[in-house]
């Protein structure tokens, strides 16, 4: 006598690959939240710090270990200042046309505790990039790539130090 059929060894199989484990807590307990004020844009490039601090917001809000409030209510303080922006070519035709730029942004972060001003992470330098096909894309493309990026990043470096 079996204990199992086939078919049910099969739907459980199945259903155990669609369950996954979710963190969604912070690693160091004293600190459950986050206050992202707008960049500061030392560059002549406009427009930088909104699209920057949009996307960084956006990456805590789907992460989901640090809620996103404002300064009076967090536990912790992200301030970041876009320091360089440039533009250079990056592929070429066999012509040797250019057909794709790249644009990389560099900023200075520094990350703290909000009621004692520990830093729990600071880098300076910290830079993104990201490329666009002159014959079909704007430069704007490549910028949002680039912030997209750096939140990302940011997050997977900023828990790290934890």
């Amino acid at each position: 006598m079996r204990c199992f059929s086939w078919r049910s060894l099969c739907i459980c199989a199945a259903m155990s690959c669609g369950c996954a484990y979710s963190f969604t807590g912070s690693f160091r307990p004293d600190i459950k939240t986050i206050a992202i004020p707008v960049f500061e844009n030392t560059t002549l490039k406009y427009g930088l710090e909104t699209v920057f601090t949009e996307e960084t917001v956006n990456a805590f809000v789907a992460d989901g270990r640090l809620k996103v409030v404002s300064e009076k209510n967090a536990d912790s303080i992200l301030l970041c200042t876009i320091t360089d922006f440039s533009r250079a070519a990056f592929s070429y035709d066999e012509s040797g046309k250019v057909t794709q730029d790249k644009v990389t942004i560099t900023l200075d972060v520094a990350y703290r505790k909000t009621d004692t001003d520990e830093v729990i992470f600071e880098r300076n330098g910290f830079a993104e990039w990201g490329a666009y096909f002159l014959d079909s894309e704007v430069e704007d493309d490549a910028i949002d790539a680039a912030a997209a990026k750096f939140g990302d990043d940011l997050i997977r470096e900023i828990v790290s130090t934890w």
